[in-house]
């Protein structure tokens, strides 16, 4: 995420995807690299978001439902620009 590029498809498109949206949203993603064992957010991937929910007080909603077009961009083998245009049309609509 720091150097917005990965030799993963897989976080290449994820990081894609969040750039996209950095770009036309009004909010300011931030990232910094933490190590795993001290970060909570790698909790869930290690099957135990019970104790994520503790720390935070918080209720586990299961997963975020994302929008077709997003899912679509993410699961692509490459970069794909419509698809691109797609996400930055409908993040502001």
């Amino acid at each position: 995420m720091i150097k917005r590029s990965s030799v993963s498809n897989a976080m290449f498109l994820l990081v894609s995807l969040i750039s996209l949206l950095d770009a036309i949203l009004p909010f300011s993603a931030w990232c910094e690299r933490v190590p795993s064992t001290s970060n909570p957010a790698d909790l869930p991937s290690r099957n135990d978001s019970e104790t994520l929910c503790r720390m935070f007080h918080a209720v586990n909603q299961c997963d975020i439902p994302l929008p077709p077009y997003m899912l679509s961009f993410l699961m692509r083998e490459q970069f794909h620009v419509d698809l691109a245009e797609l996400v930055r049309f409908e993040a502001v609509k």
